[in-house]
């Protein structure tokens, strides 16, 4: 995997995260 998509990845799982957490 490339880091753009390990960095789209992570911003997805930070999302789903913080609106869990909210």
């Amino acid at each position: 995997m490339s880091a753009i998509s390990l960095l789209l990845l992570s911003s997805l799982v930070n999302l789903l995260v913080g609106s869990v957490l909210l």
